[in-house]
Parts: structure tokens; sequence; C-alpha cells
């Protein structure tokens, strides 16, 4: 499976690693940060707002685990010490979702998300370890 990722496809499962790197020059890695913020981070095709309304009136829980990271920052503010890489792992589980007005199918992607910082031994990193789950939902309602 693939994702675009501000124009970059990722194929889950998979990995985004962030890190300096050259052949031409050298890299004091006590004095370099990763710190960063994820303004916006989501799998799969954009579900329109109007849909997703009408998929939450069905099932309001639906969702509920989109953007987990969105607007998060992770900073280190030295205190952590030098050459801290930090990871980022992400479980992506895939629900499908039968609305009722035209039993039309909606695919979303939500995912579940843990953050752990680490002391490196070379050049620190960010990492972003994705994972699809095994799991998926698919969710109909019955107008009885």
């Amino acid at each position: 499976m693939e994702h675009l990722i501000n124009g970059l496809k990722l194929g889950v499962p998979g990995n985004l690693i962030v890190s300096a790197r050259s052949d031409a020059h050298s890299f004091d890695a006590s004095q370099m940060n990763m710190s960063h913020v994820i303004n916006h981070l989501s799998f799969g095709r954009k579900v329109s707002h109007r849909v997703m309304s009408d998929v939450k009136r069905l099932i309001p829980h639906v969702g509920s685990s989109h953007g987990r990271l969105n607007g998060r920052s992770f900073i280190n503010t030295r205190d952590l010490g030098a050459n801290v890489t930090m990871e980022h792992y992400l479980q992506i589980v895939k629900t499908e979702v039968i609305t009722r007005k035209d039993l039309k199918l909606v695919e979303e992607y939500e995912y579940t998300a843990h953050s752990s910082v680490a002391q490196s031994l070379h050049i620190p990193e960010a990492k972003f370890h994705l994972e699809l789950s095994p799991m998926q939902v698919h969710l109909w309602r019955l107008q009885i």
C-alpha cells in the first residue's frame, strides 16, 4: 500500500527517516537537534467533510483516531542531552463504512501513535515507523 506525504509516496509498512547525510560534509552530532512539529499527518484519500459527517451520524466514533499527531511538537530542549533520536511508531487501521443512504463504500484510515526519544551513537534522526494493522474494521448499519 502506498501513501502520499507532501508529494512523497510511502509504502506501508515502511519507515520515513529524516537525517543529515553527506559525502562532502561532516556533522557534529552533538550539535544536531531533531525537534519537529507535525502539522498534518493522515493516510489514504481525503474523505470530504460532507461524507464524513454522514458517516459520523451513523457511527459516531469513526474518525476519532484521525490526526493523533496533528499540531504536536516534539522539542528537544537540550535537557535530554546530545545525539537524541525521536521516534514515532504508528499502527494504521483501515475502516470501511457502508453508508445507508446510497450504499456507498467509504474507506478511511485511522492510526495509533506512540513516540519516544533515545540517545543515538551516531547522527540523530527523526524516525516514523509505519505498520498496517492486520485487523480491519467493516461497519454498516441496517435499517429496521
